[in-house]
Order: C-alpha cells, then structure tokens, then sequence
C-alpha cells in the first residue's frame, strides 16, 4: 500500500494511506500539530498522552520518535481500517510503539481512564458533520476535568 512522506524534526515520516475516509487521510491539521510537539518535550517527557481522533495517528507517532512519553493512547472510532493504518505507522518508521495503545470509543463515551491523562491533543477532530455537538461536548468535559479537577 502507498504512502504519504512529510519532513518533520529533518526526518522523513512515511503515513500509509487509507480509503480516503474522513479518518484514513493525512490532515494538514495533524502535520502543524506534529511540528508543534516537537517544541513541547518539557511538556511531554515522562507524561501520559492521549490524542483524540488519532485517525492516522501522525502526532503521536512523532511524540515517540522525538520525546518520552511514559504511554500513549490512541483514541479514534472503532474502525479496523484506521486501527490498521495506527499500527501500520509505527512499524513503517521503525518507532517502537510500546508505550502506545489504540482504544476505540465514539465521542460521548468517554472512558474512565481519561483522568489519568497529563495531556490530550487533537487535530481536526471538528469538521461538519452529525457528531459535531457531541464532539464539542467531549471537549467541553475533558477541559473541565482539568480545570475542576
């Protein structure tokens, strides 16, 4: 199967492409937030790291590769094409993903585990569509859980 190649931090990243589907595509979006991570090891190191609708799971595949995240959840709706492409990421980079789970949950079904998270990013997860209300809803309680915790 083909594949995207973008620079980030001077190194080639492959994404491998999917169907085309709003969660298989390489956003622009997710590469700002992969350059972005870059600048935010202080922030990152030893941390516990969640990114919601992972899709192709760009960012997160670049948090391994230049920082130390202590674990990394990727979280996405459950669809087998997507979680292929995740696992698929991390082995076409040679990133060891050890430290990484995929969990799949729909927005409105936030898990229980969401409290033990130190940061959680997200790019273009708001796009038009049905769910967008329960979208920002979830963005809405994981910001509050932070705030009032």
């Amino acid at each position: 199967m083909l594949s995207d190649a973008i620079v980030v931090g001077g190194e080639v990243i492959l994404v491998p492409k999917g169907s085309d589907t709003i969660g298989t595509r390489l956003w622009p979006s997710s590469v700002v937030m992969s350059h972005f991570l870059l600048f935010q090891k202080q922030r990152i190191n030893g941390k516990v790291l969640m990114e919601m609708g992972s899709g192709t799971s760009l960012p997160s595949l670049v948090a391994c590769k230049f920082t130390s995240p202590s674990k990394i959840y990727l979280q996405d709706f459950p669809n087998e094409e997507i979680i292929s492409i995740q696992k698929r990421i991390f082995e076409k980079n040679r990133v060891d993903d050890k430290n990484v789970e995929i969990i799949s949950f729909g927005w409105g079904e936030m898990p229980e585990l969401i409290q033990k998270i130190d940061l959680i990013y997200s790019s273009d997860s708001l796009y038009q569509g049905k769910g967008t209300n329960i979208i920002i809803l979830e963005h809405f309680q994981i910001l509050s859980l932070s705030i009032f915790p």
